[in-house]
C-alpha cells in the first residue's frame, strides 16, 4: 500500500469519493459510513468516589448504499448462505480533498479493511411499483486488527493511546 503524507489542514469534500470491495470500485454508491464502537465496563477505583471505566471489546461496523443497477455481489451472497457461511470481502474507501489548481492529483485520505463480513438482513430481490430508483442498504462487520489509515499526517504532533 502506497503510505501519502496529506495536509492535515485540508477540508475533505464528503461527497466525492469511492468504495472498492475486493478491489472491484462500487461505481453505484450512494452512502457510507465506517465506525467503531467501543463497548465499555465500569469499575470502582480504588481510593476513589469516581468510577471508572475500561474497554472490553471494539466492534466495527459499516454501513451503505447503493443506487441499484444488477445484483454484483448478490450470488455470491445466496452461495454463501446455502453453506451457512458469512460473505467476506475487503474494503478500500476513500474521501477527496479539492483538487489545486498547481497540482496533478488530489488529497485524499483512506482506509483500507481487510477482514470485513455482511451482517443483517440482506435482500436478494426487490421491486417498486413507482418511478422510484431501486436502492440497498447494506450492514457489515468487520475485524478492527485488519482495518488501517494508508495515509500519513506529519504535522508535528504525536497522538497516542
Amino acid at each position: 500500500m502506497n503510505k501519502n503524507i496529506i495536509d492535515p489542514y485540508k477540508i475533505l469534500i464528503g461527497n466525492q469519493g469511492y468504495m472498492k470491495i475486493n478491489g472491484i470500485e462500487i461505481a453505484e454508491l450512494k452512502d457510507l459510513e465506517v465506525k467503531i464502537t467501543p463497548e465499555m465496563r465500569e469499575i470502582g477505583l480504588l481510593n476513589s468516589a469516581t468510577k471508572g471505566k475500561y474497554i472490553t471489546a471494539v466492534n466495527g461496523t459499516i454501513t451503505f448504499e447503493l443506487n441499484k443497477i444488477y445484483s454484483r455481489f448478490k450470488p455470491a451472497i445466496l452461495a454463501c448462505a446455502k453453506y451457512l457461511q458469512p460473505f467476506t470481502f475487503s474494503l478500500e474507501a476513500t474521501v477527496y480533498a479539492p483538487k489545486d489548481k498547481n497540482k496533478k492529483h488530489r488529497e485524499e485520505e483512506s482506509i483500507h479493511i481487510e477482514v470485513c463480513w455482511l451482517e443483517g438482513d440482506i435482500s436478494l430481490f426487490a421491486l417498486k411499483s413507482e418511478a422510484d430508483f431501486l436502492t440497498e442498504k447494506f450492514q457489515a462487520g468487520f475485524q478492527i486488527e485488519s482495518a488501517k489509515f494508508t495515509d500519513v499526517i506529519d504535522d508535528g504532533n504525536e497522538w497516542g493511546c
